[in-house]
């Protein structure tokens, strides 16, 4: 199975010079399930160019959110497939039955000029148990709250090949009674073949930014080492950060993990991943 990345930026879109090759578009990845089936986690605005790289006809999207801040949700409007009347889009719930209606809400012929039931797709709510709906792919699916503002959680995504760990927004540092610590963070990831973390700030950065949800590049490299991951793949980017400051960050992140087993490198969109 590949897992693809369509965007990797966070907080809000950055098209521009200084952003062209790791890509300005927001949160989203997605998972080959089979031919006609595909597992879509976050819709940032990179969810309009996976809906454009896919031919028309049958097909099936699972969208699984891991919460609904404008950056995870905002392209979901825009999802090309919303347009063919033989795509099924089905938003996954079963954490949080009601983010799927409130990601639909989007679509309310205010903030956006077009309601659900004008769309070609059958697109509904699915608020079976997580995991359940994709056991006839062989993909089973774990969930960790983690540390960010509102409600927002990470996954584990295994199949028998392997698995990966995707935590877009998370505050490594933010342990506390009522914060996810490390060692739990770690337990979770354990031996992941692909860690997709969130490394949005650099120390300096971090001070000024505490209590945001976000982790610096040295947590992220901590919780891979302490996981014993196979590879991490910095995530989330700062909007002001350029493509060469994200190259600084790959280079500091190397240093960090230099003597572990640990693979490093940075999502960009357009990266595809076999697990």
């Amino acid at each position: 199975m590949t897992l693809s990345f369509w965007g990797v930026r966070g907080s809000i879109p950055t098209p521009g010079p200084h952003t062209v090759r790791y890509g300005g578009n927001t949160s989203c990845v997605s998972l080959a399930l089979d031919a006609g089936h595909t597992l879509v986690l976050d819709a940032g605005t990179g969810i309009r160019p996976l809906g454009a790289s896919m031919p028309p006809g049958p097909h099936t999207y699972y969208v699984l959110l891991t919460h609904l801040h404008w950056d995870h949700i905002q392209g979901l409007p825009l999802f090309g497939p919303r347009n063919d009347p033989d795509a099924r889009i089905v938003l996954l719930g079963g954490l949080e039955p009601a983010w799927g209606d409130m990601a639909l809400e989007q679509l309310d012929g205010i903030r956006f000029p077009v309601l659900p039931a004008d769309l070609a797709a059958e697109i509904r709510v699915d608020t079976s148990p997580l995991g359940t709906v994709l056991e006839p792919f062989g993909v089973a699916i774990d969930a960790m709250q983690v540390n960010h503002p509102g409600r927002c959680y990470g996954y584990r995504v295994r199949t028998k090949a392997g698995s990966f760990v995707f935590m877009p927004d998370n505050e490594i540092g933010a342990c506390g009674s009522d914060r996810v610590c490390i060692e739990d963070l770690a337990r979770f990831c354990d031996g992941a073949d692909v860690l997709v973390h969130d490394a949005q700030y650099t120390e300096a950065e971090l001070e000024f930014r505490r209590g945001w949800g976000h982790s610096t590049v040295a947590e992220a490299c901590g919780l891979a080492m302490e996981a014993s991951v196979k590879r991490l793949l910095l995530y989330h980017h700062d909007p002001d950060r350029s493509d060469s400051g994200v190259d600084d960050l790959i280079s500091r992140a190397r240093l960090l993990l230099s003597g572990s087993a640990v693979d490093c490198g940075a999502a960009s969109e357009g990266l595809s991943v076999v697990i």
